[in-house]
């Protein structure tokens, strides 16, 4: 009889112990995923639960979380080898996915919400100018070979421009506020290795060795301050007329 009481005993306390550690693991990725005090929303390889929770949060926000904040064209294809075309979508740099316009996509598995794991994606404004973004890309100052990074081109290796977003908290009158900080920052990939740009007229020409004559020709006669965003724009277009 004792040994009986003590054999089912045993058994009650492993069910509760196995039962209790359910518990605490479920407990635990509840936690982690509803954690919002961090500098990215979600991540590149995961989407939220629903476009609720998603743009609920969104809509709280001070500041923008996405490239452009009107919805564009836009292909992509996912390391995993899918392909998508969706016709209306922003690109989501906080989190590093896309995020399509229900109301204009037909919402199925091979046509969701959010596309996230991207490995390439080509964005088409009304205008037909197009933005080429990549990931893969070794790691450098923090940022993962997820990390998407737009290619503005470049015949001696690639220049590449990194937006990088991310949320922060700050007391706005009296209560807790959730912004979006912004910087840009730009890379040179070469020989399988990455290094960060200075911005300034002879690091530009060294990329584009095949046309730099040209485009120091036009800098001058332009007068353009490759430090400013919006000349190497115009010079970076005038580079891709030749």
């Amino acid at each position: 009889m004792k040994s009986l009481v003590k054999k089912t005993t045993k058994k009650i306390f492993t069910t509760v112990l196995l039962f209790s550690s359910i518990i605490v693991v479920k407990t635990e990725v509840k936690a982690q995923s509803t954690d919002v005090r961090t500098g990215i929303m979600w991540n590149a390889m995961m989407a939220p639960a629903s476009k609720e929770v998603y743009y609920d949060r969104i809509n709280k926000i001070d500041g923008s979380p996405f490239f452009q904040d009107q919805f564009m064209e836009t292909q992509a294809i996912t390391n995993d080898g899918k392909r998508y075309k969706i016709e209306k979508a922003k690109l989501d740099l906080v989190n590093q996915f896309l995020v399509a316009d229900e109301s204009e996509n037909s919402t199925t598995p091979s046509n969701p919400i959010f596309v996230n794991n991207l490995k390439s994606i080509v964005i088409k404004n009304k205008n037909g100018s197009e933005y080429l973004f990549e990931s893969g890309f070794p790691a450098v100052n923090g940022n993962g070979e997820m990390t998407l990074y737009q290619v503005l081109g470049g015949k001696d290796g690639k220049l590449l421009r990194l937006f990088t977003k991310k949320t922060a908290w700050r007391k706005s009158y009296g209560t807790q506020q959730e912004y979006v900080t912004n910087n840009i920052s730009y890379y040179i990939y070469k020989n399988n290795s990455m290094s960060e740009l200075k911005k300034d007229k002879d690091s530009i020409l060294s990329v584009f060795s095949d046309k730099s004559q040209q485009l120091s020709n036009y800098i001058d006669s332009h007068k353009l301050k490759i430090s400013k965003d919006k000349d190497l724009d115009e010079l970076i277009a005038y580079y891709n007329t030749l």
